[in-house]
This record gives C-alpha cells, structure tokens and sequence, in this order.
C-alpha cells in the first residue's frame, strides 16, 4: 500500500443526510446512528466500498464515551461497547462488500476509526479554530481522547484517523497518547483556514514537522478545508515533511458553510474529481473527501486518478447511478419515511394530513389524537373523517390524552368551530365514527410502532405533547428509538396567540412541553408559531388551493366555508396572526409536515438549547430560546427560521388532489 494511491471515503454524514437523517444540532451528529439506526451507517459503508473506497472511516468522529453517557444515558461501559460498534459495522461492511464477489482486483478496504477533536463534543465549531486548546493542558486532552482510541482499537481497527484537528497542541497530545498504543498506527489531519495555516493560526509546515517526527503515523494532511486550499497548503510543507510519511487529503466538496443556514453551493466551485489529479502530482497519495463529497464523487476521482485501470463494476456503477438518482429526488422529495402524526385535529391539522397522505415515497404509520382544537373524541371523528376523504381508511388512528398532565384543559376559543372542522357535518358523535378508533391507548400505539421500527420513524406532532411526554415516562428510551422528531409549536419571539406570551399548542400543557424539550434527545425540529406566520401564503393562493377539482379540495371548502378563521370581508375580526404579521394564509401543521417530508423546504435555522417557561401570569407555556447558552444544556434542538415557499406550496397544492372525483 506504501507505493500505491490509497482512495478514501467521502463524507459520510452527507450521504446519511441524503437518505432523509438530519444531523445539524444534534451533539452526536452520524454517532448518534450507531444507536438509532445500525443499519443506515452500514449502508452508507457499502455505497463508499461499490464506488471505489479503499478506506472507510467509522460514524465515530462525533462520539465518545461522556457523549455518550450524558446524550444517552448509558453506562461508561455500554458507550465504550456503542462506540465500539462503530468499528464492528465498518467491518462488517467490508466483508459483505468482499463477499458479493463482483470487484475484480481490488484490495481488501480498511477500516480507519475516525476520531474527531475535543471541539467536535463541544459542538460550538471550535475544531474549526482550536480556542478551546489553549484552556487546556496536554494532559487534559490525552485525557478527553485516551476512552476513544482505547474503544477503536479495542474494536480492531485497522488504523486511526486523526482528523479535524484544529491545533498544534492537540495534535502533540495525540501523537504522544498514540505511543501508549504502541502496535497502532495512524494518520493525523489537520483543519486548516487559509492556505498557510491551521485553523489556530500556527504554520501548516510546523504542523508537517512535527508529524513527521511520529514513528507510528503513516500520513499527515488536512481534511475539511476548502479544495483550493489543498495545493498551495501542500507545497507550503512539501520541505518538510519526512520521506517516511504520505500526505493523506479529504477536503470538503468546495460549497461555504453558513451558521444557522447550512450548507450553500458556490456557483465559482471546481468539481472535486477534477482537483486530485493535481493534489496527485504533488505526491498525495491518500486522496478522498469531507462533507459534501459523495459516493458518486469518489468514484469520479477514481476514475480520474486511475483511468483505464478504474474499470467499475456494475454494481459500482449502480452505486453513483443510485446516488444521482437520490440527489435529483432530494431536490422536490426526500427518500421514503415513516411518520406517526400526533394531532388535535383542527383545520389546519387536516391540512397537513394530507399533505403526509399525498407525499410520495412516504407511509403514515398511525394517527395518534390528543384534546387541543377540540376534545379529544371530536379530534378522533375529524381525522377519521379526512382519511375518509382521502380514501385512506386503512390508517389506524388512536384516541390519546383528553387533558394536559397537570390541571383542566383550558378549551380554545372556537378558532376552527367548537368541533375542530368548521361545524358543518351533522354526523358529529354518531357510531360511524366512534366504532373506527382503534381499541389501543394512542401513548400506547405510539410507542409499539417506534418499538417495532427503531429508528425510522419521523414524529410530527400537531397540537400539545401531551401523548409524547406520557411516552416518555412510560419508556425513557422511546426518544432514542426515534429518527427525529418534528413540533408545529412554540414561539421564538415572545408573542402569542394564545396568551400575551404563549403559543397555543404549547400553552394548552406546558408541563408535557417542557418534559419534551428536556427530555427527547433524539434530533428536534421546531417549526414555531411566528416562522409559520413570516412564511404565509396569499389568498389568492388559497382560493386557488381550495377550487381544485377533487373531493378533498370540496372537503376543505367546506370546513372552512363558515370557520371565522378564514373569513376576509371588511366585517371579519381579525385573528392574533393578522393582527401581528398581516393578512395571508397560514397552514399552521403543515409546516412541521412539510420539514419532515422534505428537508430542502427548511432554508435557515437556528441550532440552540431551549427551555419551557412554567411560571408567570404572562410567560406560562412561552418558549425560551437560549441563544447566549446560558442554561449550559447540550442538546441543541432547531428552531426553523426560513423556508422555501416554492416547495412548501408545491407540497400543499399536493395536498387536495387525493382523490381525483369521477
């Protein structure tokens, strides 16, 4: 291997994300997979392998045994045994890929242990500046990184990878801990801001040097840095770094990281591929990539690096066709999900509904119901009446909580009608409807479906969290059995639609909200009141929406035909969300719907701990955004901030055209 070029993985976490996991703000970012969702990470695995890998990382860079433990309320030695696994699924990988007998002349890939800086844990971007090193004593971060290579090479890893290391400090401490591991052996990678120095100002050269000096390193380069840094960074060190070492180099895919937004593509980017060759010529022998370098870009490099001598199996090729095909889909749909909703059916709950029925690639597995816009027993008889409509009776729905966990519930004000639906069916309370709820708790259902799909199932919840916060201390371990979970709910401003301060889905139990948001650890979306209101639809849009000709499009006619909510003469009183931000159509739920079906519809967000507000005359039920940190709480929830309407209209437009009349 020490003659040959090496190809790397790409960035694991991007091709997660594209098969439809979110991962921005979550404290354990892919590592949290290891728990959730084995299977994803070994799959993702095998895409790098078909597609030319002769190397792959493990899902391991933002995890350690203290994460772990504080993010999922393990034991040390069940961390050490997650984290571990990591390396186990790796190499499981590999052997499935060897087995399948198709890869004519390719070696047999290893598996790196991915071990990411001290600034990955403190999730604040400071691997990307290494300010954190100079609080800390080289002990202190052998200290922080001795579990976690204990875990990867008690794993059987086949080398470490050192990687994102933003300072020269930390990277000393690790070569000096990497001797305690005498028969390991390890490459170290550096993050780096400009095309002189690492990301804490010191000489990329330095850095080189002293790598250089590691009997146990087979590589020193950098990582998650832009490509055009790549070549002027290499011949800055080239002097000094030792005959005995390769350069070992995965920039990212050339697109700008912004805070809050995410990633955005620059349209002046060279395509990776097309840069090794270069990297090549200066003697990098190691090539790969970081974040947004998939699979099918992996096997673009290859090809270019190798030529003739790159022949892809077919399999590969289905591999980089598979990859193009998911990208084109991610751009209108994201890959096929389960969903639980949890609603106190109200119009616009019915509105969002259906926008989960009329999403392709997605399957509802139950509809769980809970008191809000109206009792519980009239929110039963309002989903099962839009299912009905839809032609989707096969849905279970699931009567769950009537009132909040502490208290009466305080009853609205006949937004929607006193049934939730406008008050126009004359069919309320009859046996047609109360015969077809489902016998099993909705808390209850909730749970066994999860159980029953670890991992995979997206939870939207509609109206108050009453139902998730029972789950919760029925099974503590039912928010880690989630893929994510997604709220309409909150505000982020401090107004209110429902008390001076208080969003009313929130406002109806503030208890069962504040159990949510301290104790569902999995990845959280917030889609608050005052975001919903900023991205409203026109009228005209409405009256657009509601003429289709289909059956359901005749079904929302008709609940909001005489619902004040939606009344626009001079003589209408005009709601809290006119009154605040204007006139305009506002499908409260469908927006949470919408960031569960497609990610791409959520363009901004902010990453922040938040807290529930249980006390006051005015703050009760308000949501607290905690933006200066100052509750020191690790698990970042996302509180959304801007959208795409065009996508988000595309999917509610969708919404009313099950089923087409005849």
């Amino acid at each position: 291997m020490a003659e040959d070029l090496v190809i790397l993985d790409g960035g694991l976490a991007t091709e997660l994300e594209a098969a439809g996991f979110k991962m921005q703000g979550d404290a354990l970012w892919s590592a949290r997979l290891l728990h959730t969702n084995p299977q994803a990470v070994k799959e993702a695995h095998a895409k790098f392998l078909r597609c030319g890998a002769d190397i792959i990382t493990t899902a391991t860079y933002q995890a350690s045994v203290e994460g772990f433990v504080q993010h999922l309320g393990m034991t040390s030695e069940e961390a050490s045994q997650l984290l571990m696994s990591g390396v186990q699924l790796a190499r499981q990988a590999v052997q499935e890929f060897m087995a399948e007998g198709v890869h004519p002349g390719r070696r047999v890939p290893l598996v790196a242990g991915s071990l990411g800086p001290y600034g990955a844990f403190l999730l604040d971007g400071s691997e990307y500046s290494g300010a954190y090193a100079d609080g800390m004593s080289a002990e202190e971060l052998k200290a922080w990184h001795r579990p976690q290579i204990r875990c990867l090479v008690d794993g059987g890893v086949d080398l470490i990878a050192m990687e994102t290391i933003p300072s020269l400090k930390e990277g000393q401490a690790l070569l000096e801990l990497l001797q305690e591991f005498p028969s390991s052996k390890a490459w170290l990678s550096f993050s780096c801001k400009d095309t002189q120095c690492i990301s804490d100002g010191r000489r990329f050269s330095e850095a080189v040097q002293m790598a250089s000096r590691s009997k146990q390193l087979v590589a020193v380069g950098m990582n998650c840095c832009p490509p055009a840094l790549v070549e002027p960074l290499l011949e800055s060190a080239a002097p000094h770094k030792s005959p005995d070492l390769h350069w070992v180099v995965y920039p990212d895919g050339g697109d700008t990281w912004c805070p809050g937004i995410g990633w955005q593509t620059r349209e002046d980017k060279v395509p990776f591929a097309d840069l090794s060759p270069t990297w090549r010529k200066q003697g990098a022998a190691w090539i790969g990539g970081c974040c947004r370098v998939s699979p099918a870009d992996i096997a673009a490099a290859r090809n270019q690096l190798l030529g003739s001598k790159s022949e892809l199996s077919e399999i590969d090729k289905r591999c980089v066709k598979h990859r193009t095909f998911t990208r084109l889909k991610g751009e209108q749909i994201m890959a096929e999900k389960l969903l639980i909703l949890d609603t106190d059916c109200g119009i616009d709950d019915a509105q969002a509904i259906m926008m989960a029925l009329a999403a392709p690639g997605v399957k509802v597995l139950g509809i769980t119901c809970c008191f809000g816009n109206a009792s519980v027993e009239d929110v039963c008889q309002n989903v099962l009446r839009v299912l009905s409509v839809c032609d989707r009776t096969q849905i279970p729905v699931f009567r769950g909580a009537a009132s909040p966990l502490v208290g009466n519930p305080d009853m609205p004000i006949n937004h929607f009608g006193t049934d939730g639906l406008g008050d126009v069916f004359k069919d309320r309370d009859s046996e047609q409807w109360k015969s077809r709820v489902q016998t099993e708790n909705g808390v209850n259902a909730m749970i066994r479906l999860v159980s029953e799909n670890v991992g995979q199932v997206s939870l939207v919840a509609l109206g108050p969290l009453t139902n998730l916060a029972l789950a919760v201390k029925l099974d503590p371990s039912f928010p880690q059995k989630l893929r994510n979970l997604f709220i309409m709910g909150g505000n982020m401003e401090g107004k209110g639609n429902r008390t001076v301060c208080g969003e009313f889905n929130f406002v109806m139990d503030p208890e069962s909200a504040y159990i949510v948001l301290e104790e569902f650890l999995c990845p959280t979306y917030i889609a608050s009141w005052e975001f919903t209101c900023r991205h409203k639809l026109s009228w005209d849009f409405f009256d657009t929406w509601v003429g289709q000709d289909t059956a359901s499009a005749e079904f929302m006619r008709k609940i909001t035909s005489t619902c004040w909510a939606y009344s626009r003469g001079p003589d209408a009183v005009p709601s809290a969300t006119a009154v605040v931000f204007g006139p305009g159509f506002v499908s409260y739920d469908s927006y949470a719907v919408a960031a569960a079906i497609d990610g791409g519809v959520v363009t901004g967000s902010l990453e922040c701990a938040v807290r529930v507000e249980l006390q006051g005359a005015l703050c009760r039920g308000m949501l607290a955004l905690d933006l200066g940190q100052k509750l020191h709480k690790a698990h970042r929830v996302s509180v959304m901030t801007e959208c795409d309407l065009d996508k988000f209209s595309r999917l509610l437009t969708a919404a009313l055209t099950l089923p087409r009349k005849t």
